[in-house]
């Protein structure tokens, strides 16, 4: 692996990106973090409910992962100028679980660009990667301008579009990342609402901000999926409207906020990958983005430093550069 003072590029400026490159910063690579939209978090981290938890995850090692996960957002945000993360029990249909909490994504990108900036790295909007070639001396991100990007070593945390930039390299086996379309609505809250965290079968819950809720309803998600509803923000509110009315929420035509709608990162049986395609290129996704970005971005970050991580045994893409025994090449995609 590289030492100390390396080029690092982490394509992919979501919560995942951006907690591996501010890691790796600071474990001193000189990174540069390319993000294809015009802002951070607006994809799939910007269309989460963005509750950080460990409720049912399987098996027992991506539980442990998720548990991480928490400690560390809470650990990282009470030391950050900008707090990102608030513990918060929550009903799931019923049931009080008191681990985990809320993640703000947008202090959490803040926070990260920040920390990476602070140690001499870049961070760059609205920057599309077209294609990633690599070679023995190195690897080169194009842009969609055609300006070339050097690194000695590239990080892809593009989440849906990961598939795409890995085509060509590696033995990889094709990787399905890609998940159902999700869609978040940010509400002005109305002033009879008084609960917390609130997670059920077809609404869920979550206050954001001053005055603001985020909403996800499963049933909206299963009707954009079949057909039986538009990708249609009006269409979709009017749903969205009639489901909280059921579950008691009353809102007005004018107290939506905005809505956020994206395909999210699923990989096929549902754990993080996490692992390098060849000696230049380290790939990492994951459904569970928010709650695991703090513990894999340390994780990814000290592999990049040639430290193999036990934790991550067992999500290693398969057909991906044996950095542990052959043994831990088992996930499952």
């Amino acid at each position: 692996m590289v030492a100390e003072g390396g080029r690092l590029l982490v394509v992919g400026g979501g919560v995942l990106g951006l907690a591996v490159a501010a890691a790796a910063a600071e474990d001193g690579w000189r990174v540069t973090l390319l993000e294809r939209e015009d802002a951070l978090c607006t994809v799939a981290s910007g269309t989460s409910l963005a509750w950080a938890n460990a409720l049912a995850k399987r098996p027992a090692s991506y539980a442990a992962l998720s548990r991480e996960g928490i400690k560390r957002h809470a650990a990282g945000s009470a030391a950050a100028t900008e707090p990102w993360f608030t513990p918060m029990p929550a009903d799931v249909r019923g049931v009080t679980v008191t681990e985990g909490g809320i993640v703000d994504v947008a202090a959490f990108a803040r926070a990260h660009a920040g920390a990476i900036r602070d140690r001499g790295g870049i961070v760059r909007v609205g920057a599309s990667v077209a294609r990633i070639e690599a070679d023995a001396t190195g690897a080169v991100a194009v842009l969609g301008t055609g300006e070339r990007v050097g690194a000695d070593r590239v990080v892809l945390a593009a989440g849906v579009g990961t598939p795409a930039l890995l085509r060509g390299h590696g033995a990889l086996a094709p990787i399905d990342v890609v998940g159902p379309i999700g869609a978040i609505a940010r509400v002005r809250a109305p002033a009879s609402w008084s609960a917390g965290l609130t997670v059920g079968d077809e609404l869920s819950a979550r206050p954001s901000g001053a005055g603001e809720l985020l909403l996800q309803s499963a049933s909206l998600e299963e009707a954009i999926r079949d057909g039986s509803l538009p990708l249609d923000e009006r269409a979709c509110w009017r749903r969205l409207r009639a489901i909280a009315s059921r579950h008691g929420l009353a809102l007005e035509d004018d107290d939506l906020q905005g809505f956020g709608f994206a395909h999210r990162p699923q990989p096929v049986d549902g754990l993080p990958i996490a692992g390098w395609a060849t000696d230049r290129l380290y790939v990492v996704v994951a459904h569970s983005g928010v709650t695991l970005a703090p513990v894999l971005g340390c994780l990814v970050a000290a592999e990049l430093g040639g430290e193999r991580q036990i934790e991550l045994q067992g999500l290693r893409p398969p057909g991906s550069v044996p950095n542990d025994s052959d043994e831990e090449h088992i996930h499952g995609h």
